[in-house]
Protein backbone atom coordinates (compact mmCIF):
# COMPACT_ATOMS: atom_id res chain seq x y z
CA UNK A 1 0.00 0.00 0.00
CA UNK A 2 2.82 2.55 0.89
CA UNK A 3 4.59 1.78 -2.63
CA UNK A 4 1.40 2.43 -4.25
CA UNK A 5 0.88 5.81 -2.92
CA UNK A 6 4.57 6.77 -2.93
CA UNK A 7 4.12 5.59 -6.75
CA UNK A 8 1.01 8.02 -7.27
CA UNK A 9 2.82 10.93 -5.16
CA UNK A 10 5.76 10.68 -8.21
CA UNK A 11 3.29 10.69 -10.64
CA UNK A 12 1.46 13.32 -9.50
CA UNK A 13 4.17 15.21 -8.94
CA UNK A 14 5.86 14.80 -13.04
CA UNK A 15 2.57 15.65 -14.06
CA UNK A 16 2.82 19.36 -12.49
CA UNK A 17 6.13 20.11 -13.82
CA UNK A 18 5.22 19.26 -17.36
CA UNK A 19 1.85 21.81 -16.93
CA UNK A 20 4.74 24.49 -15.65
CA UNK A 21 6.94 23.90 -18.28
CA UNK A 22 4.12 24.29 -21.05
CA UNK A 23 3.42 27.20 -23.11
CA UNK A 24 0.60 29.34 -21.97
CA UNK A 25 -0.68 31.07 -24.44
CA UNK A 26 -4.64 30.64 -23.15
CA UNK A 27 -3.47 32.86 -20.10
CA UNK A 28 -4.08 36.35 -19.69
CA UNK A 29 -1.80 38.70 -17.79
CA UNK A 30 -3.19 41.90 -16.67
CA UNK A 31 -0.13 43.97 -15.95
CA UNK A 32 0.98 45.99 -13.09
CA UNK A 33 -1.86 46.14 -10.10
CA UNK A 34 -1.20 49.56 -9.98
CA UNK A 35 -4.07 52.47 -10.41
CA UNK A 36 -1.43 55.26 -11.21
CA UNK A 37 -2.03 57.46 -14.33
CA UNK A 38 1.23 59.12 -14.36
CA UNK A 39 4.85 58.31 -12.97
CA UNK A 40 7.09 61.22 -11.47
CA UNK A 41 10.74 60.80 -12.30
CA UNK A 42 13.20 59.80 -9.47
CA UNK A 43 16.85 60.22 -9.80
CA UNK A 44 18.68 57.47 -11.10
CA UNK A 45 15.53 56.10 -13.41
CA UNK A 46 15.86 55.44 -17.14
CA UNK A 47 12.96 55.25 -19.38
CA UNK A 48 13.64 51.28 -19.51
CA UNK A 49 13.15 50.97 -15.40
CA UNK A 50 10.02 52.89 -15.52
CA UNK A 51 8.70 51.13 -18.37
CA UNK A 52 9.62 47.40 -16.41
CA UNK A 53 8.31 49.21 -13.39
CA UNK A 54 4.75 49.23 -14.88
CA UNK A 55 5.35 45.93 -17.57
CA UNK A 56 5.33 48.55 -20.54
CA UNK A 57 6.52 48.90 -23.79
CA UNK A 58 9.64 51.51 -23.44
CA UNK A 59 8.91 52.72 -27.39
CA UNK A 60 5.40 52.77 -27.02
CA UNK A 61 5.93 54.82 -23.31
CA UNK A 62 8.42 57.55 -25.21
CA UNK A 63 5.84 57.97 -27.94
CA UNK A 64 3.14 58.10 -26.03
CA UNK A 65 4.66 61.27 -23.89
CA UNK A 66 5.85 62.54 -27.35
CA UNK A 67 9.87 61.63 -26.16
CA UNK A 68 12.65 62.88 -28.52
CA UNK A 69 14.80 61.64 -26.13
CA UNK A 70 15.10 58.42 -23.75
CA UNK A 71 17.13 60.72 -21.21
CA UNK A 72 14.87 61.33 -18.21
CA UNK A 73 15.03 64.51 -15.65
CA UNK A 74 13.85 64.16 -12.10
CA UNK A 75 10.64 65.09 -11.12
CA UNK A 76 9.78 64.88 -15.09
CA UNK A 77 5.98 63.80 -15.35
CA UNK A 78 5.12 60.85 -17.27
CA UNK A 79 2.22 59.93 -18.71
CA UNK A 80 1.46 55.76 -18.12
CA UNK A 81 -0.20 54.01 -21.13
CA UNK A 82 -3.67 52.62 -20.47
CA UNK A 83 -3.78 48.85 -18.68
CA UNK A 84 -4.03 46.49 -21.43
CA UNK A 85 -4.48 42.39 -20.99
CA UNK A 86 -1.66 40.88 -22.87
CA UNK A 87 -1.54 36.94 -23.75
CA UNK A 88 1.27 35.22 -23.26
CA UNK A 89 2.82 32.89 -25.61
CA UNK A 90 6.18 31.55 -26.90
CA UNK A 91 7.43 34.08 -29.69
CA UNK A 92 9.81 34.00 -32.35
CA UNK A 93 13.61 35.44 -30.63
CA UNK A 94 14.71 34.82 -34.44
CA UNK A 95 18.48 34.81 -34.19
CA UNK A 96 18.12 35.61 -30.48
CA UNK A 97 19.24 32.86 -28.22
CA UNK A 98 18.89 33.62 -24.42
CA UNK A 99 21.27 30.82 -22.01
CA UNK A 100 21.28 30.28 -18.01
CA UNK A 101 22.68 34.02 -15.86
CA UNK A 102 23.87 31.02 -13.19
CA UNK A 103 23.98 27.64 -12.91
CA UNK A 104 21.33 26.56 -10.04
CA UNK A 105 17.62 25.11 -9.34
CA UNK A 106 14.55 26.50 -10.67
CA UNK A 107 13.02 27.25 -6.74
CA UNK A 108 10.18 29.97 -8.33
CA UNK A 109 8.27 29.25 -11.43
CA UNK A 110 6.68 31.60 -13.54
CA UNK A 111 3.52 32.17 -13.29
CA UNK A 112 0.40 34.07 -14.51
CA UNK A 113 -2.74 33.39 -12.10
CA UNK A 114 0.43 33.92 -8.71
CA UNK A 115 1.53 37.20 -10.78
CA UNK A 116 5.22 35.74 -10.45
CA UNK A 117 6.98 37.78 -13.84
CA UNK A 118 10.15 35.50 -14.11
CA UNK A 119 11.97 32.38 -11.93
CA UNK A 120 14.26 32.06 -8.93
CA UNK A 121 17.23 30.12 -9.02
CA UNK A 122 19.22 29.52 -6.36
CA UNK A 123 22.85 29.86 -6.05
CA UNK A 124 25.24 30.69 -4.01
CA UNK A 125 26.31 34.15 -2.38
CA UNK A 126 28.68 36.36 -4.22
CA UNK A 127 28.65 33.11 -7.37
CA UNK A 128 28.96 35.24 -11.17
CA UNK A 129 26.00 35.87 -12.72
CA UNK A 130 26.32 36.28 -16.37
CA UNK A 131 24.16 38.31 -19.32
CA UNK A 132 22.09 35.35 -20.59
CA UNK A 133 22.37 37.22 -24.32
CA UNK A 134 23.99 40.35 -25.69
CA UNK A 135 22.99 43.41 -25.18
CA UNK A 136 23.39 47.10 -23.49
CA UNK A 137 22.54 47.83 -19.84
CA UNK A 138 19.59 49.82 -19.88
CA UNK A 139 19.59 50.03 -16.10
CA UNK A 140 21.80 49.18 -13.16
CA UNK A 141 20.37 50.13 -9.58
CA UNK A 142 17.81 49.55 -6.83
CA UNK A 143 15.13 52.26 -7.44
CA UNK A 144 12.70 49.18 -8.45
CA UNK A 145 10.82 48.21 -5.16
CA UNK A 146 11.01 44.31 -4.36
CA UNK A 147 14.08 43.71 -6.90
CA UNK A 148 17.00 44.83 -5.00
CA UNK A 149 19.81 45.82 -7.01
CA UNK A 150 18.67 45.05 -10.40
CA UNK A 151 20.18 44.81 -13.90
CA UNK A 152 18.02 45.42 -17.17
CA UNK A 153 19.88 44.53 -20.60
CA UNK A 154 17.98 45.27 -23.84
CA UNK A 155 18.93 42.75 -26.18
CA UNK A 156 17.18 44.52 -29.23
CA UNK A 157 14.05 46.78 -29.85
CA UNK A 158 11.27 43.69 -28.53
CA UNK A 159 13.52 41.54 -25.94
CA UNK A 160 14.75 42.83 -22.72
CA UNK A 161 16.44 40.54 -19.53
CA UNK A 162 16.36 41.13 -16.04
CA UNK A 163 18.47 39.49 -13.03
CA UNK A 164 17.35 40.91 -9.54
CA UNK A 165 18.81 40.17 -5.59
CA UNK A 166 22.06 40.98 -6.73
CA UNK A 167 24.62 41.45 -4.27
CA UNK A 168 26.96 44.06 -6.26
CA UNK A 169 25.94 45.13 -9.86
CA UNK A 170 29.30 45.18 -12.11
CA UNK A 171 28.22 46.87 -14.87
CA UNK A 172 26.95 50.79 -15.61
CA UNK A 173 24.23 52.14 -18.05
CA UNK A 174 24.88 52.21 -21.52
CA UNK A 175 27.79 49.63 -21.13
CA UNK A 176 27.84 46.52 -24.12
CA UNK A 177 27.82 43.07 -22.81
CA UNK A 178 28.30 40.37 -24.57
CA UNK A 179 26.46 36.50 -23.70
CA UNK A 180 28.29 34.93 -20.85
CA UNK A 181 29.57 37.80 -19.63
CA UNK A 182 30.05 38.29 -16.07
CA UNK A 183 27.89 41.08 -15.12
CA UNK A 184 27.30 40.92 -11.09
CA UNK A 185 27.19 38.90 -7.87
CA UNK A 186 24.34 36.51 -6.58
CA UNK A 187 22.71 37.61 -3.61
CA UNK A 188 20.04 36.74 -1.17
CA UNK A 189 16.11 36.03 -2.35
CA UNK A 190 15.00 36.66 0.99
CA UNK A 191 16.80 36.06 4.41
CA UNK A 192 17.31 32.27 4.06
CA UNK A 193 17.64 31.50 0.59
CA UNK A 194 20.49 32.74 -1.82
CA UNK A 195 20.26 32.87 -5.73
CA UNK A 196 19.11 34.75 -8.44
CA UNK A 197 15.51 36.46 -10.03
CA UNK A 198 15.44 36.65 -13.72
CA UNK A 199 13.13 37.48 -16.09
CA UNK A 200 12.27 37.87 -20.00
CA UNK A 201 10.02 40.49 -20.99
CA UNK A 202 8.94 40.55 -24.57
CA UNK A 203 7.21 44.34 -25.40
CA UNK A 204 7.70 45.28 -21.60
CA UNK A 205 5.57 42.06 -20.86
CA UNK A 206 6.97 39.47 -18.66
CA UNK A 207 7.51 35.92 -20.83
CA UNK A 208 7.87 32.52 -19.12
CA UNK A 209 11.61 32.26 -19.31
CA UNK A 210 11.70 28.32 -19.10
CA UNK A 211 10.14 28.92 -22.70
CA UNK A 212 13.11 30.39 -23.65
CA UNK A 213 16.51 29.53 -22.20
CA UNK A 214 18.49 26.91 -24.28
CA UNK A 215 18.29 23.60 -22.51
Amino acid sequence: MHVFILALCLLLTASCARKDLAPVSELTWHGNNREASNHKVRYGETLYSVAFLYDQDYQKLAKYNHLKSYALRENQILKLLPREKYKTRQFNTGKLRFNWPITGRVIKRFSVAKASKGINISGYKMEPVKASASGVVAYAGNGIPGYGQLILIKHNNQFLTAYGNNAVNLVKEGQQVKAGQVIGKVGYLDRQHSGLHFEIRRSGKPVNPLLYIQK
